[in-house]
């Protein structure tokens, strides 16, 4: 009888661990993960933008006014 109610509770610590280590460290390191690549991404994509400001952007667009 003690042997099934320690295997009881050390399923449940087992359980209750893993429940935790997954809501409290998995999941926001996985969120933080994610935000970090959409933030490279964005800077990418920004100064890609810049390089190519002049050929597309508003300054292409000055120029053909002034025409």
């Amino acid at each position: 009888m003690l042997l099934l109610n320690l295997v009881a509770a050390s399923q449940a610590w087992t359980d209750s661990i893993g429940i935790a280590f997954t809501f409290l460290i998995l999941l926001p390191a996985l969120a933080t993960g994610l935000i970090v690549v959409a933030v490279v991404a964005a800077r990418g994509e920004k100064r890609d933008n810049e390089k190519h400001g002049g050929r597309w952007g508003r300054a292409a667009q000055r120029r053909s006014s002034d025409d």
